[in-house]
């Protein structure tokens, strides 16, 4: 009686650690779900409409109506008139533009 006694505790204890190791698993993931996802959901594709993977000034208007030539400008960071995937998700980063409202 004594060993299957000590054997039920010793398998409770190592389904308790395995369950705290699960459950720190499960909190890990969410934490990297939560927070190294970007938090701007915004890429060239919401706003590219000719589909060439860049965006134009006309483009961005129709997005940010309210947004100069001279604020394009400080988004488009190579000065080559349309803005990529890496100036768009810098520009989010910078806060130079604001994620529109969903």
């Amino acid at each position: 009686m004594l060993i299957s006694a000590a054997s039920r505790r010793m398998g409770r204890l190592a389904l308790l650690k395995e369950s705290l190791e699960m459950r720190r698993a499960a909190l890990a993931a969410t934490f990297v779900a939560l927070f190294a996802a970007p938090a701007f959901a915004l890429t060239v594709s919401d706003v590219d409409t000719d589909g060439d993977s860049l965006i134009s000034f006309a483009e961005m208007a129709v997005l940010y109506p309210e947004m100069t030539e001279a604020e394009f400008a400080a988004v488009d960071a190579n000065a080559d008139s349309m803005v990529d995937e890496a100036e768009l998700s810098a520009a989010l980063e910078a806060e130079l533009i604001a994620a529109p409202a969903q």
